[in-house]
């Protein structure tokens, strides 16, 4: 037979190329995987006959490629956080297996990325970065991950001015004394990355005012007085962005003299024939001290007669005899550190003479503890003259241990204090209605004894037993009593109603109840002092209390028994007589035999 050979080989999906020794290479298209079909000729060099063979291409896994038009990033800004999107990232990418993609390790060269939840990336660049900006990550189908690279251009964005180092220390100022800072002291600590030449603007300070300089320094005037922390608070300015700053100067105090700032008091006028005070709220009123000091009067001096400063401040002056006209105090007002002298202005015009105890007060006649006593205005005024007036009066009568009222005729009803004797002192002011004279008169008022009274809690008695006796002691029955003339107290004349009681050398009580009485009963007596007497009464309280069955009736007759023989007793043959008061159920307990 003649050799056979294969001609015209092709396969569905791809290409076939013959080989020098028969053999084929098949090619398959792009990507393509399952059943592929070759159709050829087989020849014996005269005829060809047709003939197919089936083979079967096995998946393999494809990576992603980039086979399209790639993502361009709209520009981003400096210092300004930017998203790209999953489809921006994988824009212009294919999977030959038709796999979903996703996006891995995205990284960046100037900054962070993390990613977000819907598949979109954020980015952070780096602070104050601008410029390109790299994106590094891969694109994935799960099982093949292809490297990729956007790229993000970064627009540049002014920084304002910040604080990175230490401000400037400012050396101490004064109170009241203008103080300059410099630019260089204003800026000392700020940088600007996008500049090197920074200014200040819109200086102020809490307690005064701010002038800009043309060196760039500021003049600082502090509010008047004012010393300790002052606040500068400005603004650093590279020409387009400003940054809020401020730094602290300490003004030290300067002692201020006290200075009339208002208007002087106005003083009355003094009268030639007394002395004259004048207080401290007038001696300093209308001064002020800038420090806040408190203030005070020292070396207070006047043209006619002399003065001497009180304990609360207060100066009073006493006159030359007979002088009348103006009068000048001169005086110093200080606050401890400085003094600034002041003056003031009054008249001396003739005064008026208060009444005067010229001859003998009134001897008041005695009265008694607990009884009003009236005394009359002529009794008040014994002794009293005025060279100005012989209308004469009584004012603000008090006493210590009472209460005093005037009456419709200047008489004064006095009631002392109860249970109070001894001596009273009647104080008053005698006065001729324009001036006063403190006056005082003294009344007796005898002792009355007086009768014990409960004052406190009376004693609460512990309870009686029925049938038995019971003492109360002197102690429980005078408990709570008392006597203002500080008398012995005793008691007598106990009775009771369900009873009798007899007293006992002690002074105690007993008590005998009527037999089986039980329940409330009170005991009245008398407390006496010895003079008086006051009536009482106590509760007490008698209880059942249990009494021991009696015999009240004939006991039973036992039948007689035999010698050597059981005998047996009833409960009842026990207890036939018996009786309780109480009616108690009875019982037997503890029987013994004296032969058994």
């Amino acid at each position: 037979s003649a050799a056979l050979s294969v001609s015209t080989l092709t396969v569905d999906h791809g290409t076939a190329a013959q080989n020098a020794d028969g053999s084929w290479t098949i090619t398959p298209a792009a990507n393509y995987h399952g059943a592929l079909k070759l159709s050829y000729g087989v020849s014996d060099g005269k005829a060809t006959t047709a003939a197919t063979l089936g083979l079967t291409l096995a998946s393999v896994e494809d990576a992603p490629a980039a086979s399209g038009t790639r993502a361009q990033l709209a520009a981003g800004s400096e210092d300004t956080a930017y998203t790209v999107t999953l489809a921006q990232l994988l824009q212009g990418f294919t999977d030959g297996d038709g796999d979903r993609l996703s996006i891995t390790t995205l990284t960046v060269d100037h900054g962070t990325a993390a990613q977000n939840a819907d598949g979109s990336w954020t980015i952070t660049p780096e602070a104050n970065y601008s410029g390109a900006l790299v994106l590094s990550y891969g694109v994935t189908d799960g099982q093949a991950t292809t490297a990729a690279t956007l790229g993000l251009a970064l627009n540049a964005v002014n920084d304002a001015p910040v604080l990175s180092g230490a401000q400037a220390q400012l050396a101490e100022g004064s109170e009241d004394t203008a103080y300059t800072v410099t630019l260089a002291q204003l800026l000392q600590g700020f940088g600007d990355v996008d500049s090197a030449t920074l200014s200040v603007a819109s200086l102020a300070v809490d307690h005064g005012t701010a002038v800009r300089n043309a060196d760039g320094s500021w003049t600082i005037t502090p509010a008047a007085n004012h010393h300790g922390a002052l606040v500068l608070s400005y603004l650093v300015s590279d020409g387009q962005a400003t940054t809020a700053a401020t730094l602290n100067l300490t003004l030290a105090g300067v002692e201020d003299a006290p200075v009339l700032g208002g208007e002087p008091a106005v003083l009355a006028a003094a009268a030639d024939n007394r002395a004259y005070t004048v207080s401290l709220a007038q001696l300093l009123q209308g001064f002020a001290d800038g420090d806040g000091d408190a203030l005070w009067v020292t070396g207070l001096t006047v043209d006619h007669g002399t003065a001497q400063q009180n304990a609360d401040g207060s100066w009073t002056i006493t006159l030359e005899a007979g002088y009348l006209g103006a009068l000048t105090l001169s005086y110093g007002v200080t606050d401890g550190q400085a003094t600034t002298a002041a003056t003031l202005l009054t008249q001396v015009v003739p005064g008026n003479d208060a009444p005067v105890l010229s001859g003998e007060p009134a001897t008041l006649q005695p009265g008694s503890e607990d009884a009003s006593y009236t005394v009359t205005l002529a009794q008040l005024l014994q002794g009293f003259t005025d060279v100005d007036s012989t209308e004469l009066s009584v004012a603000s009568l008090t006493l210590e241990h009472g209460t005093a009222v005037q009456n419709a005729d200047g008489s004064w009803t006095i009631t002392p204090e109860p249970d109070y004797h001894g001596t009273l002192v009647l104080s008053y002011v005698v006065s001729d209605g324009v001036d006063g004279t403190p006056a005082t008169l003294a009344l007796e008022l005898g002792a009355v004894n007086d009768a014990p009274v409960l004052a406190g809690e009376p004693a609460v008695l512990p309870q009686a037993s029925m049938n038995h006796a019971y003492t109360v002691t002197l102690e429980q029955l005078l408990q709570g009593f008392a006597d203002v003339d500080g008398d012995q107290l005793s008691v007598t004349q106990l009775t009771l109603e369900h009873g009798t009681a007899v007293q006992n050398a002690d002074g105690s009580w007993s008590i005998t109840l009527q037999e089986n009485y039980h329940g409330a009963l009170v005991l009245s007596y008398v407390v006496s002092d010895g003079s008086a007497s006051t009536a009482a009464t106590l509760a007490l309280d008698v209880n059942p209390g249990n009494e021991a069955p009696v015999l009240s009736t004939e006991q039973a007759w036992l039948q007689p028994g035999a010698e050597d023989s059981a005998y047996t007793v009833s409960l009842a043959q026990l207890l036939q007589g018996f009786a309780d008061a109480e009616g108690d159920a009875l019982s037997v307990t503890q029987l013994t035999v004296d032969h058994g």
